[in-house]
């Protein structure tokens, strides 16, 4: 069987000061780094086979803090990077709320972002790449909580409005059993 565990990386200076995020970057605080160890520690006798992580550096970071010196290969998957939100990344979350209500699955076609269903093909397609290279095993990714929350909408059916905020450094967990299904 094939087991996921999906980590949002650690707390960054974007999240720390409440802006949009998304396919821009920021490095991570001394609290992302201290959560990506203490994952680490909680992490370390789960025998993983390999890790996907987003191409965005606050990803890539928190894993190789997570993995360490464990002989686990890395690969960068361009389709787990968070949702584009266009020319209104780097401005206030407060934005979000007044112009994209992305949790209710609105689009930011007016901003140049991606819509949320190439957003959801995006992951989807990550996520199948990942299943047929690895038919069982555990397999660490580490992401975004878009990208979290737009996997745990499509699996459970649940509007993304419905899904609890991710929080960083969190584990997700899901199986393979003909079908994606979530473990905790």
């Amino acid at each position: 069987m094939l087991k996921l565990y999906i980590v949002r990386h650690g707390k960054t200076l974007f999240n720390e000061k409440h802006l949009i995020q998304g396919c821009c970057d920021s490095p991570l605080t001394a609290e992302g780094i201290q959560q990506a160890q203490k994952l680490h520690d909680e992490l370390e006798n789960i025998p993983f086979n390999a890790c996907y992580v987003s191409p965005m550096h606050r990803a890539i970071e928190t894993a190789t803090i997570i993995i360490q010196d464990r002989d686990i290969p890395l690969f960068i998957n361009n389709n787990l990077k968070e949702f584009n939100f266009g020319s209104i990344e780097g401005d206030s979350e407060d934005k979000l709320k007044d112009i994209y209500p992305i949790m209710q699955g609105l689009t930011v076609d007016n901003f140049d972002g991606e819509t949320m269903q190439e957003f959801t093909k995006r992951i989807l397609k990550g996520l199948d790449e990942i299943h047929k290279d690895h038919k069982n095993g555990n397999i660490l990714i580490v992401t975004h909580s878009g990208v979290i929350t737009a996997l745990l909408s499509t699996i459970s059916n649940l509007p993304k409005n419905d899904i609890v905020h991710i929080k960083n450094c969190s584990v997700t967990q899901l199986e393979w059993n003909y079908g994606w299904k979530l473990c905790n």
